[in-house]
């Protein structure tokens, strides 16, 4: 009998320990299927970021670009000051020197008698500077109307390069998104 009892314990403790053990795998089973699904979302995050992290360098190398067609443009139109102010210069000299020659003529005529030709030939200096005058102004105003338009182009730059960086802030936002740290270790646990 005692041997009966013994081998009845003995199956017993086996019968419990399989059970145990039943238990034990399912739960391992379980917390591998959780591990496999992290792993494939995990997966799919990186692909996801890098895919993200190549569209962040696009929008860098573009605004790299308009950053430096914005520094061209800056350079055009300083040029195009410069030359504008130049030419003012040449205008201010050019009308300088009709005032003078107005005065000098005028002083002329007030203390000599002028004979025709001399008359006539003052009249075509005069005529000369005015058209020299007017040639001036005009290439002034293409040079103003020039620096404007540079002026227009660097503006419109400017609020692409503007659009650009609200993108790109955007995108490092999504990049970057804020991580509640105690949710992700309870979940794991």
């Amino acid at each position: 009998m005692e041997t009966e009892t013994a081998m009845r314990e003995y199956f017993e403790k086996v019968v419990n320990t399989v059970r145990e053990l039943t238990t034990s795998a399912s739960r391992v089973e379980g917390l591998q299927n959780d591990v496999n699904n992290l792993l494939s979302r995990v997966s799919a995050l990186e692909e996801s970021n890098n895919q993200l992290r190549h569209e962040l360098q696009t929008e860098r190398d573009l605004n790299a670009a308009l950053q430096n067609e914005v520094e061209k443009t800056k350079a055009a139109a300083f040029a195009a000051n410069e030359h504008a102010n130049a030419l003012q210069a040449v205008i201010v000299a050019g009308n300088n020197e009709v005032a003078s020659l107005k005065g000098s003529l005028k002083g002329e005529e007030d203390s000599h008698t002028i004979t025709r030709a001399d008359l006539a030939d003052a009249r075509r200096a005069s005529q000369e500077w005015e058209s020299q005058y007017v040639a001036t102004k005009q290439m002034l105003d293409t040079a103003t109307q020039d620096r404007d338009n540079w002026q227009g182009q660097a503006h419109t730059a400017q609020q692409e390069v503007r659009s650009l960086q609200a993108q790109l802030d955007r995108i490092t936002a999504i990049l970057n998104p804020p991580r509640p740290v105690s949710a992700d270790v309870s979940q794991v646990a």
